[in-house]
């Protein structure tokens, strides 16, 4: 099988092209990939940022009441000692 020179050009052409081609999808493949990654990382990082304030403001409100019922209690016993030393 004797190809022309004309013949032999469009096949390498053909090749090369579809050697662009498939070296361009398999980029863009690690790029969609790389994305994702980067996207599920950061993501992750801002779940992890809105659970902590979260956390750290239901913590602070409940030290809040515990401390207002503690003042309470405390409030009370003085209340309580006061009107047994006096009477």
């Amino acid at each position: 099988m004797d190809l022309s020179i004309k013949s032999k050009l469009l096949l390498t052409l053909g090749g090369l092209t579809i050697l662009s081609v498939l070296t361009i999808a398999l980029i863009s493949i690690n790029s969609i990939i790389s994305t994702s990654n980067n996207a599920k990382t950061q993501s992750s990082l801002t779940l992890n940022a809105q659970i902590e304030e979260f956390l750290t403001n239901l913590i602070t409100v409940s030290a809040e009441k515990t401390e207002l019922k503690l003042n309470t209690v405390i409030s009370l016993t003085i209340k309580i000692q006061k009107a047994i030393f006096n009477h």
